[in-house]
C-alpha cells in the first residue's frame, strides 16, 4: 500500500494546479493522457490480428463487421495509430509543460504577494536568504514534482490499460502479471518514504547553504578586510559537502530500487512468457503477450520511480506553502479610509505621547516612554549612536510597526485610524537604495498611485529637487535610459534618484535615513536648501552634526529616550 501521506501531497498538487490555471486545462490534460494510453494498448492489440493475417493467407475477417481485409491494412492501422499516439503525446508534453510553468508563478506570486502584503514586524524578522530559497529552489523543485506527477498518471494509465489487454488476450497470464507488477509496488513502499525523508533533509540543507551563501556575501567587504576568505570557503564547503551527502543517499537508493525492479521485471517477464507458452497459448497472442508484459513492467518500474522522486520533492511544496500561509496570517489589515482632518495653524503634523516598543524575546525596549512632536513645514533632525531607536521610531511614525505602549496622531486623529490615507501622504527614502530593474522613468514612478498622472516636465522637476537632472540628461536615453551596467550610477546618484521618487509623490513629510551619507557637502547644501523651500514636512535621521544643523528642530537619542531637544540653525 502507497503511504496515505504521498496521496494526499498529489491532491495538494493537483489542486496547486487547477488553483493557477483552472479546472479545464487539468481535464485537458488528463483527457490528453488517457488517450495516448488508449491508442498506445491499441497498438499492441493490433499486432494479433497483424501477426495472424501474416501466417495464415495474407488476409482477416474482422469481427462484428465481417469484412475481410488484407495485412497491409492492419499494419497501416498500426502506423496510424502510433503516430496518433505521438502526436498526443507532444500535445500532452505541450500542455503539461504549460501547466506547470504557471502553476511555479502561482506558487511563487503567491507566496511574494503574502510576503509584501504582510506586516512589517513579521516582515522585518524573516531571515531573506530563507524567503529566498524558499521562492526560487524550492519552487522549482515543487514545479520538478508536478512534472513528475504528470509522469507518474502517464506511468499509471500505461499500466492499467496494458494490464487490462494482457488479462484480456490471456487471463491467467493477465492476473499473474498483475501480482507480479503489485510485488514490484508494494517492495518499493519503504524505499518511497525514506525518498521523502531525505526530501525533507535536503530543503534543510538547501535553507543551510543559502544562509551561508547569503551571510559571505553580505560580509564580503570585511571578508577581504581581513583576509577571511578561506574561513567562509571552509563553511561553504562544509554545507555544501552535507547537501551532497542527503543527495547521494537518494540516488543511492533509488539507483539500488530500479536496479532491484530491473532484475525482477526480466524474471517475471520470463517466467509469465514460460507460462504462456506451457498453457499453449497460440504464437500470434503470445507475441503479443511478449510485448504487453514487458511494456507492462517497464511502466511498473517506472511507476515507482516517479513516486520515489516525487515523494522526494515533496516537502518543497511545504516549505513554500509554509511560507505563503504564515505571511497571509500576518497580512496587515486596514480600517476603512476616513476624512482627512482640516490642518489647522500651529498643530503638529505628528505628534508621538509616551510611546515605548519591545521586541520580542527581548527584556529591553527599542523605544522607552518617547514623546516627539514633528512641526508642520519644518526639517527635523533626529541623531543617536546605533542602537539608539531611531529606525524603531521610523517604523512606529510611518505605521509600519504599532508601539507597544502609547500613541501617535496625526493632524490630531489617531493614525491607525487611516494608516492607508497616512501613507500616502508620507515618502520614505532608506539609506541603503536599490533602484529596480528598468529605465530612469520606471524608478521615478514606480511608487506612484495607479492614478497619478505626472508628465515629464514634473519628472524633471524632481530631479533638479534632488541634484541629479544634470547627470540623467548625459544619458543617452534621458528619462527612458534602462539603468544596466553601461548606465552604472554611484551610490550617491541612486540615492539622489530615490529621492526623486519621493518628492514626486508631493508629501506632507518625508523621511530620510541617512539619505546624505554619500553625498559631498556642496551637493548636500544643494538638496537641504531645495528641501527647506519646498514647503512640507522633513523628517532626518543623520550622523552628520553638519546636516542636523540646517534643521529646525533637533532631537538626540539615546537608548530608546530623547536625550536632548535643541533649536538649529534656523
Amino acid at each position: 500500500m502507497v503511504p496515505s501521506g504521498f496521496f494526499a501531497y498529489c491532491r495538494r498538487l493537483l489542486d496547486a494546479q487547477r488553483r493557477a490555471c483552472g479546472t479545464r486545462p487539468i481535464v485537458v490534460l488528463i483527457t490528453i493522457q488517457v488517450l495516448a494510453a488508449l491508442t498506445a494498448g491499441a497498438s499492441l492489440a493490433l499486432i494479433v490480428p497483424a501477426v495472424q493475417a501474416i501466417q495464415g493467407n495474407g488476409h482477416i475477417t474482422l469481427p462484428v463487421v465481417g469484412a475481410t481485409v488484407s495485412y497491409l491494412v492492419v499494419l497501416g492501422v498500426i502506423v496510424l495509430t502510433v503516430a496518433l499516439q505521438a502526436a498526443l503525446q507532444w500535445w500532452g508534453a505541450v500542455q503539461a509543460s504549460s501547466v506547470r510553468l504557471r502553476s511555479v508563478d502561482y506558487l511563487r506570486l503567491r507566496a511574494l504577494n503574502g510576503l509584501l502584503h504582510a506586516h512589517w514586524e513579521y516582515l522585518s524578522r524573516q531571515r531573506r536568504s530563507h524567503l529566498v530559497q524558499s521562492l526560487t529552489t524550492e519552487v522549482y523543485r515543487s514545479g520538478a514534482a508536478i512534472d513528475q506527477l504528470t509522469q507518474l498518471i502517464v506511468a499509471a494509465l500505461t499500466v492499467s490499460v496494458t494490464a487490462a489487454l494482457i488479462v484480456l488476450l490471456s487471463p491467467p497470464v493477465g492476473c499473474a502479471a498483475l501480482l507480479v507488477a503489485a510485488g514490484m509496488g508494494a517492495a518499493s513502499i519503504r524505499n518511497i518514504r525514506r525518498a521523502g525523508r531525505l526530501g525533507s533533509a535536503l530543503s534543510e540543507r538547501v535553507q543551510a547553504f543559502g544562509a551561508v551563501v547569503t551571510d559571505s556575501l553580505a560580509s564580503a567587504r570585511m571578508v577581504r578586510a581581513h583576509d577571511a576568505a578561506d574561513a567562509w570557503i571552509t563553511a561553504l564547503t562544509r554545507e555544501a559537502s552535507r547537501g551532497r551527502d542527503v543527495q547521494m543517499q537518494y540516488v543511492r537508493s533509488s539507483a539500488g530500487v530500479t536496479a532491484g525492479l530491473a532484475v525482477a521485471s526480466a524474471v517475471g517477464a520470463a517466467v509469465l512468457i514460460i507460462s504462456g507458452f506451457t498453457l499453449g497459448v497460440r504464437t500470434a497472442i503470445l507475441l503479443a503477450l511478449v510485448v504487453a508484459v514487458n511494456r507492462l513492467l517497464s511502466a511498473t518500474q517506472l511507476l515507482v520511480q516517479k513516486m520515489q522522486l516525487l515523494a522526494n520533492l515533496a516537502p518543497a511544496l511545504d516549505h513554500v506553502e509554509s511560507v505563503t500561509r504564515d505571511s497571509l496570517h500576518h497580512r496587515e489589515s486596514h480600517r476603512e479610509p476616513v476624512t482627512a482632518l482640516e490642518s489647522k495653524p500651529g498643530r503638529p503634523i505628528v505628534s508621538v505621547e509616551a510611546v515605548s516598543v519591545s521586541y520580542d524575546g527581548s527584556p529591553q525596549r527599542a523605544l522607552d516612554s518617547i514623546s516627539i512632536q514633528i512641526p508642520r513645514g519644518t526639517i527635523t533632525a533626529i541623531l543617536g549612536p546605533s542602537g539608539a531607536g531611531k529606525s524603531t521610531l521610523l517604523d512606529v511614525i510611518l505605521g509600519l510597526r504599532e508601539p507597544s505602549e502609547g500613541s501617535v496622531t496625526v493632524d490630531g486623529r489617531p493614525l491607525e485610524a487611516d494608516v492607508l490615507g497616512w501613507r500616502a501622504r508620507t515618502a520614505y527614502v532608506p539609506q541603503q537604495v536599490v533602484l529596480i530593474p528598468g529605465s530612469v522613468r520606471d524608478n521615478l514612478t514606480w511608487s506612484l498611485p495607479k492614478d497619478a498622472s505626472v508628465t515629464d516636465e514634473d519628472l524633471w522637476a524632481a530631479l533638479d529637487s534632488a541634484a541629479i537632472s544634470n547627470v540623467i540628461r548625459t544619458l543617452p536615453g534621458g528619462l527612458d535610459t534602462v539603468l544596466d551596467e553601461e548606465s552604472r550610477l554611484s551610490g550617491g546618484e541612486n540615492q539622489r534618484i530615490s529621492l526623486a521618487r519621493a518628492l514626486l509623490r508631493q508629501p506632507e513629510l518625508l523621511v530620510l535615513d541617512e539619505v546624505t551619507s554619500a553625498l559631498d557637502e556642496e551637493t548636500e547644501a544643494q538638496i537641504l536648501g531645495q528641501l527647506q523651500t519646498r514647503g512640507g514636512s522633513v523628517l532626518l535621521v543623520t550622523h552628520r552634526a553638519a546636516v542636523a544643523a540646517r534643521a529646525h528642530v533637533i532631537l538626540q537619542l539615546r537608548h530608546g529616550r530623547v536625550a536632548s531637544v535643541l533649536s538649529g540653525a534656523h
